[in-house]
């Protein structure tokens, strides 16, 4: 999915390519109008007319990014997409129909070149590379809509569990581990009959909000539920999983939402198991540690572990996973 939450590290990071590539091709373009003019004056010893310039600025365009490409690791120009897509888009346009120029008056009308000649192929290659961007970015916003929470501009259930799907996929054929933690909001009904939906929307903002801040960027977050929120913890063992819910539920429990008060927070941990987990099961295991956690009085982190070295004769159910395995975390606090 092609969804990324900007944070201040990622707009700097962005910010940062887009000067590689800006100054780059800046320099590019630069030394091919010098040539271009060198070669001119000098060398064919023709009147040297500004829209002649027009080639070797495309040509150092494209040849720029082409070396910014290689300079920042093969890392594409990227703010938001959009910038890269109509650079993309309008110089690939642009070259095409310089080309198709070329071929049509050497070859088909046999007339000489003259630089006055690119200006309608360029101003064309300019429109259809843009309409067709155009086209580009907006499929993206409708793909970026389709899978994200409007309203906490998380990941929606479906997303994540097409998400999980694949990297379930990724690690039974390649190995890896990961967890999940499902986290659900505590007296959520209650706090819907006391407060208005404006108010409520707002304390699911920042409780996305506080989750996010504590993730590291390689983890994924989604609303999973009216009152629930679901963190894939990439790379992570159930160990890892667990101190990483701990931080978010001390994020939580810190805050004082305003005309609500304060907001606690259920956690259940588990971690996939290779060859036998799917996504349902997953889930299941979690919301089962989070049952377990509201039984036990909630603001808790409950850890539903499947052991591999499960003592003899220990239940399993269908899953392979061991039955009443939960674990009452204390709190770090």
């Amino acid at each position: 999915m092609g969804f990324v939450i900007l944070t201040e590290k990622s707009v700097r990071q962005r910010l940062r390519t887009f000067a590689i590539y800006f100054l780059y091709m800046a320099l590019v373009s630069s030394i091919a109008i010098a040539l271009h003019v060198v070669y001119s004056k000098y060398t064919l010893n023709q009147a040297f007319h500004g829209v002649s310039l027009i080639i070797p600025i495309t040509a150092g365009i494209i040849f720029g990014y082409l070396v910014a490409y290689v300079r920042n690791g093969h890392q594409p120009l990227d703010i938001e997409g959009s910038a890269e897509i109509y650079l993309r888009y309008i110089g690939a346009a642009c070259v095409v129909m310089t080309a198709l120029n070329i071929i049509h008056a050497e070859f088909v009308i046999h007339i000489d070149l003259e630089p006055v000649l690119f200006l309608a192929p360029l101003l064309a290659g300019v429109f259809v590379g843009y309409l067709t961007a155009r086209v580009r970015v907006l499929s993206n916003r409708l793909l970026k809509l389709s899978s994200t929470d409007l309203l906490t501009k998380t990941y929606t259930r479906k997303t994540i569990d097409t998400i999980l799907n694949a990297e379930i996929d990724r690690a039974n054929r390649y190995g890896g581990r990961f967890s999940v933690i499902y986290c659900r909001v505590e007296h959520f009904a209650d706090m819907i009959l006391k407060s208005s939906h404006a108010e409520v929307d707002r304390a699911l903002t920042v409780i996305a909000k506080v989750v996010r801040e504590n993730n590291r960027s390689s983890d994924l977050l989604a609303r999973y539920a009216e009152d629930s929120f679901l963190i894939a913890a990439m790379q992570t063992g159930i160990d890892g999983a667990e101190k990483h819910a701990q931080r978010i539920k001390s994020g939580i429990d810190n805050l004082q939402i305003e005309q609500i008060g304060k907001v606690t927070c259920s956690f259940g941990v588990t971690e996939f198991i290779r060859g036998k987990d799917d996504v349902p099961s997953l889930i299941h295991c979690a919301h089962e540690a989070v049952a377990q956690a509201e039984q036990n009085g909630g603001g808790c982190v409950i850890i539903s572990q499947a052991r591999e070295t499960d003592p003899p004769g220990s239940p399993r159910n269908s899953q392979g996973r061991r039955n009443h395995t939960a674990e009452l975390v204390p709190s770090i606090d």
